[in-house]
């Protein structure tokens, strides 16, 4: 989700107040949430109320001002913090939630107090678990029908700087995720394992010696989500090597007007993952954000997407 959405206003120029724009983005959202907060603590039913609580949870959704920011608890915790709002949404719990002073339903912050307690529950996971969990040894669960292997809709170009990464593994992240009474079996090793596209879960179970009902398990609970990710981050940096190249020097060429030095080259690789917040890039070009926005929606979203395409339409499943 893009920070704000560009105007229709023919000319991307025109000058803007960024954090006025913000302070009213956040204001007019605040009093959104008040109103429908009320409303649900004056359902007269429980239907009602639970109509309410959903426009409650779209609102915020939509609002993207509070996501997760790719920290591994990060998902974890917003589903506790989902689950403190409502219980604290038009009275206070005192019983779960002592120190509590108000509900949410008289919170003049309702995003920072929320934002507040996301960050400090994935610090204090940070603190208590800072590895990823093993699970247990799974030998009294029968063993599951095996998958298609992912790699196998992985297109050549990608496959080898795949391997390459789980290879590395620079941060340390596959060989610490473990299988459970079998320290010698982590992600890294199942992973390049299954890069051969030639072992089945039964032949490397006989020659781990260890049973399919725990391999396969650990595998998809564990290891697929990690390849997903490395998989994803690879096909970015491909897409980023792209863009730098510029073969054609298009996207050097492309820039807004009054704005030399703001290229379509330069803007993409400033909003790929992570993005640069229009706020930060106006401050940095000394450019109107509405100006930059428009410049990207218009000239530099349909060029990343003839980019990207090519790239994408390789890496779909072949069909049966």
């Amino acid at each position: 989700m893009t920070d704000a959405s560009p105007p229709d206003d023919s000319n991307p120029e025109q000058p803007s107040d960024n954090d006025s724009s913000w302070e009213r983005s956040n204001q007019k959202l605040q009093k959104e949430l008040e109103q429908r907060i009320r409303e649900a603590c004056q359902s007269s039913t429980k239907r009602q109320r639970q109509k309410e609580n959903n426009k409650i949870l779209w609102l915020i959704q939509e609002s993207g001002k509070l996501r997760c920011n790719g920290s591994f608890y990060c998902e974890g915790c917003l589903q506790q913090v989902w689950l403190y709002f409502w219980e604290n949404l038009c009275e206070v719990n005192r019983e779960k939630y002592p120190r509590i002073k108000a509900p949410f339903c008289e919170e003049p912050h309702i995003i920072g107090r929320l934002k507040l307690r996301l960050n400090g529950c994935i610090r204090d996971a940070q603190t208590e678990n800072p590895l990823p969990p093993i699970i247990p040894d799974f030998d009294q669960i029968p063993a599951p029908d095996p998958e298609p292997l992912p790699f196998a809709s992985l297109p050549p170009f990608l496959l080898e700087t795949v391997r390459a990464a789980v290879e590395a593994d620079a941060t340390g992240e596959l060989r610490r995720c473990q299988l459970e009474n079998h320290s010698e079996v982590n992600c890294q090793m199942l992973i390049l394992q299954q890069l051969s596209l030639e072992l089945e879960w039964e032949a490397l179970a006989d020659q781990l010696s260890i049973p399919v009902s725990s391999l396969s398990p650990f595998y998809d609970q564990h290891c697929k989500p990690l390849i997903e990710k490395i998989s994803q981050q690879q096909l970015l940096l491909l897409v980023r090597a792209k863009i730098e190249a510029d073969e054609s020097g298009e996207l050097r060429k492309c820039h807004i007007k009054k704005y030399p030095q703001v290229t379509a080259q330069v803007l993409i690789l400033r909003r790929l993952p992570p993005e640069a917040r229009w706020k930060d890039l106006s401050n940095e070009f000394n450019a109107p954000s509405t100006a930059l926005s428009t410049f990207y929606e218009r000239k530099c979203r349909p060029r990343l997407k003839a980019i990207c395409e090519p790239l994408l339409n390789q890496w779909q499943p072949e069909e049966e």
